[in-house]
């Protein structure tokens, strides 16, 4: 840029830069590939009027989306402007034309690699291997025309089988113990068996020693575990208990409290039986003195 040590900005045009012999027409090129190996490849036909900020729309667009610049230790550096990932692209200069984007941080050119070893058979054919396991493990060849005679890829497959006559399901050389269905228990949830021969039927047997921590993690677990734990056993029976005898303590109140109030009824008759004698008698006691008065 003309000013000297102040950084070249997206606004600036190509008239700003020194050193360079642009004269407009000249093609800058650029071609890489994206984080998920998908191939950019473009061009920008130089404009002496147009602002850098054109030269980076054209990236855009032929990348797919937002593309940032920036310089970093002396280096151009390239960036996906949503995930911040640096961009494996290449920038060709037009020869001669004194223009130079300096170092471009990118890592290697080109697609990342496959964990794939190659060999050969018996008959010199090459064979690609996948170096993992499984049906998750896997990759695919493509080829112009039949000139080179690829054949099929064979996709590989999960170990399958039982742990302890249970269910297991299987992930590469990875066995491992199903859970139990509802209402069901199983010896082997979780345990995992790497197997790494190629024979099938019955493959031998796993003997599983427990340490100390665990057994005594075990003998904890059915004491203190609050569903089917002794200590929650106790605890609810003893509940249970208690609830029995809250209700024979109310059964027996009940009893008290009828009992009460029928010898409270008996007593009221009673007194009524009382007052209805003694109002009797005086009544008598005034006849008997009544007539003895007569008398005299």
């Amino acid at each position: 840029k003309t000013a000297g040590a102040a950084a070249i900005t997206e606004t600036d045009v190509w008239t700003s830069l020194d050193g360079h012999t642009l004269v407009g027409g000249e093609v800058i090129k650029f071609s890489g590939y994206k984080a998920n190996g998908t191939a950019v490849e473009g061009s920008y036909t130089v404009n002496l009027a147009d602002q850098l900020s054109v030269f980076m729309t054209a990236i855009e667009t032929a990348y797919g989306g937002v593309v940032n610049a920036g310089i970093q230790d002396g280096r151009i550096v390239l960036t996906d402007g949503t995930s911040n990932s640096t961009l494996r692209l290449q920038i060709f200069e037009p020869s001669g034309s004194g223009v130079d984007f300096g170092t471009l941080s990118g890592g290697v050119t080109g697609r990342y690699s496959v964990n794939v070893t190659a060999s050969k058979d018996a008959s010199d054919h090459l064979v690609l291997t996948h170096h993992d396991y499984g049906s998750s493990a896997t990759f695919s060849i493509s080829q112009s025309g039949a000139d080179l005679g690829l054949g099929a890829v064979t996709a590989g497959v999960n170990v399958a089988g039982t742990i302890n006559g249970e269910a297991a399901a299987g992930s590469g050389q990875l066995l491992t113990g199903s859970a139990p269905a509802t209402g069901m228990t199983t010896s082997v949830q979780g345990l995992t068996v790497k197997y790494t021969g190629t024979a099938t039927g019955t493959q031998g047997t796993v003997k599983i020693t427990m340490g100390v921590a665990e057994l005594f993690d075990r003998t904890l677990f059915s004491i203190s575990d609050p569903i089917e734990g002794y200590a929650g056993f106790k605890q609810e029976s003893l509940q249970n208990s208690i609830d029995s005898f809250e209700t024979q303590i109310e059964q027996m109140e009940a009893r008290l409290n009828r009992k009460m109030e029928m010898m409270i009824n008996r007593f009221v008759a009673m007194e009524t039986a009382l007052a209805r004698m003694q109002s009797q008698s005086n009544w008598l006691s005034g006849q008997i003195n009544a007539s003895l008065s007569g008398w005299m």
